[in-house]
């Protein structure tokens, strides 16, 4: 099957249009493992548990890039590394943009430009 990373998209796009429907005004927005990053106590339970769960991700979006290129849906020569920063990084950054109250749609249009390059 040869799907493209947009198409494998769907189903955290599923979970983040719920989480903006629900509109907890009493949870915070944005995202814990971003949001938690600055804090530099490597020494921290919740910061440890926090980066570990962060490096897993970054490590889950690596491997469905990799996928990606050898189904064909990137070409063959893609930079996988660099496409995990990107797509890491641009989550990392709406999660802040989540907190900072930008609105849903505006992020949507950012996602749906990311994923059409």
């Amino acid at each position: 099957m040869n799907t493209s990373l947009a198409d494998s998209a769907g189903t955290y796009e599923i979970a983040g249009r719920k989480i903006v429907r629900l509109g907890f005004k009493e949870h915070p927005l944005g995202c814990m493992r971003v949001l938690a990053a600055p804090i530099p106590d490597s020494d921290d339970p919740v910061y440890r548990m926090v980066a570990e769960r962060r490096d897993i991700t970054r490590s889950r979006v690596l491997d469905r890039v990799r996928q990606a290129t050898t189904e064909g849906a990137l070409p063959p020569r893609t930079d996988a590394e660099a496409v995990v920063g990107l797509v890491y990084e641009f989550l990392m950054g709406i999660s802040t943009q989540a907190r900072d109250g930008v609105p849903a749609e505006t992020m949507q249009r950012s996602a749906d430009a990311l994923l059409s390059l």
